[in-house]
C-alpha cells in the first residue's frame, strides 16, 4: 500500500492543480463557460488520498510566486505528506490565467522532449477554460537520432470539458465542472514497438477554490486511486 501511495503522490507531482480565492458558493455566470480558478503566492491545499475507496493518507500542496516564465506568470507547486514534510527543491511550475491552467517542466511531457523537440519549453495546456475541447499538440515523429534507429511514431494531447454538477464542500453548494485531458504517445523503433502509452486524468474543479478531485486511466481502466480536497486556505 505505502509503493502505491509513493506512486499516486509521484503522479500527483505532474498534474495535480490547485487554487482558491472566494468561497462564495455557486454562481450561476459560471455555467457559461465552465468552473474557473486562479493562484495567488501562498495558496495551501490538503487533500485525502483513496485507495480502493478507503482513505490511505494525507498530501499537502502549497504554491510560490515564481515570476514571469515563458510569457506568463508562474508559481513553484510544492506537494507533500503534511505541511511539515514540503520538498523545498522538488517543484513543478504552474501557471492559470483567462485561458485556462498550464503546466511545463521545461524538458517536455514525460521528457518526451526527446523525441518531440516541439514539446520543449512551452507551457502545456491541461485545461482550457475557453473552450468545450481543445487539441494543443498533434505531432508525427520520422527521425534517424545519434544511436542511429530509426524511430517513428505520433503524440497527442487533447482535452473536452466533460460535464456540470453541484458539490457538497465543507457544508456549501459549489458549481463544479469535470475536465477530462489526454495524452496518447506511440513510438516504433526500426519497426517494433518502442514506447505506447494512453492516458487520461480526470479533473473536478470548484469555482473559485480549484481542484476538488483527481482520477487517472491507463489504457482505459480507471485507476483504483484517487485524491479529494478536504481543506483549503
Amino acid at each position: 500500500m505505502k509503493n502505491a501511495i509513493y506512486l499516486l503522490a509521484a503522479a500527483l507531482l505532474l498534474l495535480i492543480l490547485n487554487s482558491c480565492s472566494d468561497d462564495s458558493g455557486t454562481d450561476p455566470s459560471d455555467e457559461l463557460q465552465g468552473a474557473t480558478f486562479q493562484f495567488e503566492d501562498g495558496m495551501e491545499w490538503d487533500y485525502e488520498l483513496y485507495i480502493d475507496d478507503e482513505p490511505s493518507g494525507g498530501l499537502f500542496a502549497t504554491t510560490k510566486s515564481n515570476g514571469k516564465l515563458l510569457g506568463k506568470e508562474s508559481y513553484k507547486y510544492y506537494v507533500g505528506t503534511s505541511k511539515m514534510n514540503i520538498p523545498v527543491y522538488n517543484f513543478t511550475l504552474r501557471s492559470i490565467d483567462s485561458s485556462g491552467y498550464y503546466q511545463t517542466n521545461l524538458t517536455g511531457i514525460e521528457n518526451h522532449g526527446y523525441f518531440f523537440p516541439e514539446l520543449k519549453n512551452q507551457w502545456i495546456k491541461y485545461i482550457d477554460f475557453e473552450n468545450d475541447s481543445w487539441t494543443q499538440f498533434d505531432l508525427d515523429l520520422d527521425s534517424t537520432f545519434k544511436d542511429e534507429n530509426r524511430y517513428r511514431g505520433h503524440f497527442k494531447l487533447s482535452g473536452q470539458k466533460i460535464s456540470n454538477s453541484i458539490i457538497n464542500y465543507k457544508g456549501k453548494q459549489h458549481y463544479s465542472t469535470v475536465y477530462s485531458v489526454e495524452t496518447d504517445l506511440k513510438i516504433l523503433q526500426n519497426g517494433y514497438n518502442y514506447k505506447i502509452s494512453k492516458r487520461k486524468l480526470e479533473i473536478t474543479v470548484l469555482a473559485y477554490i480549484g481542484i476538488y478531485k483527481v482520477q487517472s486511466f491507463e489504457d482505459g481502466v480507471k485507476s483504483d486511486s484517487y485524491q479529494l480536497l478536504i481543506d483549503h486556505k
